[in-house]
This record gives structure tokens, sequence and C-alpha cells, in this order.
């Protein structure tokens, strides 16, 4: 028995590959959920492929979707990768901790007391650092 042509198609032809960037906090075991994809849903089908990235870099999974309806779908991890141990932790100036928060924040600010962020978006570390500088200046 061989192949018939009509099951040999292109994959882009048959299912959608679709990128996430999970929020900061977020974990895999949430996205298991399938009303986590409700605002999402009605693009999805079976087999399409969701690549996940955490918004601070920390893991990295691969799901395929089983089932999909208008409010809801159902997916499974394919594959998944812790990252944590690869990124820095951050450092600590003047009671404030600078870090790379992912693509989406970019460098922040955290107030290190209570762990709130009180700057994102910094293009840079040097560019975090300054406002940080600046913003102890005018609370100084």
């Amino acid at each position: 028995m061989s192949l018939n042509q009509s099951r040999f198609k292109s994959a882009e032809y048959v299912r959608s590959v679709w990128a996430v960037t999970a929020e900061e906090g977020m974990r895999i075991e949430d996205m298991l959920k399938p009303e986590y994809w409700a605002h999402v849903a009605f693009s999805l089908k079976p087999w399409d492929k969701i690549e996940v990235r955490a918004e601070d870099g920390a893991f990295y999974a691969e799901l395929v979707v089983m089932q999909a309806s208008r409010s809801w779908a159902k997916v499974r991890i394919l594959h998944q990768v812790e990252l944590n141990e690869a990124l820095p932790e951050g450092f600590d100036v003047d009671g404030h901790i600078i870090k790379w928060s992912g693509p989406h924040a970019k460098w922040r600010v955290i107030r290190a007391a209570d762990k709130s962020v009180i700057h994102e978006g910094a293009s840079s570390e040097a560019e975090a650092k300054k406002w940080l500088d600046d913003h102890l200046r005018v609370v100084a």
C-alpha cells in the first residue's frame, strides 16, 4: 500500500502556526485550560501549532490544538523548555531592581521592597538606570 497523493499536502496549507507571548507569571498549566483561549479560539483549528514564549524569557513551549470552538480550545504540550537558569536575575540599585523582562516590557525598574514595577519599556539597561537616577532625584 502506498500513500494517496490527496493525503500529501504542504503543512502551511492544512494548519497554522501561531506565536503567543505569555504574560509574566503565566504558566503553561494555565494555558491547558480551554477557557484561556476564549478570545482567540475562533481562529484555531485542530492540528494548529502554538509557539509560546514567556514574556520574561522563563520558558518556551510548543502546543498542538486538539479541539477548538468559538470560545474555547483544548491544547496539549508537544515540547516545553524551562529557560530561567540562563537569565540574569537583575541587579539592585538603591533599593530597586533593574531587570530584562522580555520583548514587550523590555527593561524594567522594580521597587525591591514590594516588587512593584515602577517603570518598563526601556530599550537598554543604561536607559533604565538613567530613568531610575532621574526618578530618585525627583522623589528625594
